[in-house]
């Protein structure tokens, strides 16, 4: 009998696994209805394909609107990620600005949905930037960064947009701190992915020289915040113990990244 069931079982492997190739190759070509004759069929709403991605997450991708709704009626994991980008659905709708399915993510409880501003302002979608005003409740200090950010690349509707909903101008990074103070705080830092960020005291100002493809100087918001001179994000704020100072944070809205001091000022 035993023998007879796992004859059965490898019988059916190979049509179960036709079926899921045709499952995804009708959420690819965008064919609803075949979608959905094949999950009445049994085909699991959430089979992985390479590198585990989900047929949700290639509707997102396409823009597939009627497929993610059917997806998730199905009860599809709107936080499923694959193993390559670690990507939810929703990275890959907010990417190709499909805002209307970046919405039904949401109202489902897809995580990420901060990162929808950031989005719409780069981006210069306004439907994208209304849609995360009203779902993903942005603090003060997102709006202020998106707003500095729309100003910054002259993207003025998008200003006043921001402004309506109450965005205010990020405080001046122009404060005068003591040369002892930013001498304290030059040194190495490493993020969780062990990249290093080395700052260094030049001309009176702290200066990133691993930021980017040239130094960036850094401007004080107060004695233990500062921003990139002419960037709005991120911001950058030293801890200290007593006198030593053991590690900064860098914060993009509500994303705080600890990275500890690895090596004294020099």
């Amino acid at each position: 009998m035993a023998n007879a069931f796992l004859l059965v079982l490898a019988l059916l492997a190979p049509v179960e696994a036709s079926r899921q190739d045709a499952y995804l190759d009708a959420v690819r070509k965008g064919d609803a209805a075949a979608v959905k004759s094949l999950l009445d069929q049994g085909v699991p709403v959430d089979a992985k394909f390479r590198y585990d991605r989900t047929a949700l997450s290639f509707a997102a991708d396409r823009g597939s609107v009627e497929i993610v709704k059917l997806l998730l009626d199905r009860g599809a994991d709107v936080n499923a990620k694959d193993t390559f980008y670690s990507a939810a659905a929703l990275v890959w709708a907010l990417n190709k600005g499909h805002v209307e399915i970046v919405g039904l993510l949401l109202d489902k409880g897809a995580t990420g949905g901060e990162a929808a501003l950031g989005e719409g302002v780069e981006n210069d979608n306004p439907a994208l930037v209304a849609l995360a005003l009203e779902k993903t409740k942005p603090t003060p200090d997102e709006l202020s960064v998106a707003l500095a950010t729309a100003e910054k690349n002259g993207k003025a509707a998008i200003a006043q947009q921001l402004k309506a909903a109450g965005a205010q101008p990020l405080p001046p990074a122009d404060k005068k701190v003591a040369p002892e103070l930013l001498a304290r705080y030059a040194g190495t830092y490493k993020t969780p992915g062990g990249f290093e960020l080395k700052l260094e005291l030049k001309d009176g100002a702290l200066t990133c020289l691993t930021c980017g493809p040239q130094p960036q100087r850094l401007g004080a918001v107060d004695d233990v915040t500062f921003r990139p001179e002419g960037d709005p994000s991120p911001t950058v704020v030293f801890r200290s113990e007593g006198e030593k100072v053991v590690g900064l944070t860098l914060r993009r809205g509500r994303q705080e990244t600890p990275c500890p001091r690895v090596e004294d000022a020099k």
